[in-house]
């Protein structure tokens, strides 16, 4: 499989699935005209890099043009609807009837440990321990459990 430039793949899909109209002007309620200035955006806030790291990184595109484009049309309310436009998408395609109706879904949980666990396993105690649950539902996208507390005691 060739390689492929995350940016090349974002626009392909932007192009085949019309998700970057979900992400409106939250005054205008009209889309972003610079695509380049969006999907640099989104990718900076999924992949954590920050808007100012994205724009050194990005040709053509400024760290003022990632701040206003982020505060302007990135919001949770366009980014469900943006995965709504992706998963339609996907159910349009002839593949997706052989994983059946989509009427079935996945969940998974982590089971994380906290920092004190081990002095705690030390000291014969109990330690905190946080369980985080994710859902994928394959026609309404992925939902996530709130974070559970619970405690480890000494036999985990």
């Amino acid at each position: 499989m060739p390689r492929v430039r995350i940016t090349e793949l974002l626009h392909e899909v932007a192009r085949e699935t019309g998700f970057l109209q979900a992400f409106t002007n939250l005054r205008t309620n009209e889309p972003h005209d610079n695509e380049n200035a969006l999907l640099a955006a989104i990718l900076a806030d999924g992949s954590n890099l920050g808007l100012t790291r994205m724009a050194e990184a990005s040709q053509g595109v400024t760290p003022d043009q990632l701040v206003w484009t982020k505060s302007a049309y990135i919001r949770p309310e366009t980014y469900r609807a943006a995965l709504a436009r992706i998963i339609d998408a996907h159910h349009r395609l002839p593949i997706a009837g052989v994983w059946g109706q989509g009427t079935t879904s996945s969940s998974d949980g982590q089971f994380f440990r906290s920092a004190n666990a081990a002095r705690a396993r030390a000291r014969s105690t109990r330690a905190t321990v946080s369980i985080r649950t994710s859902h994928l539902h394959p026609r309404l996208g992925p939902a996530w459990a709130v974070p559970r507390q619970g405690d480890l005691g000494r036999d985990a």
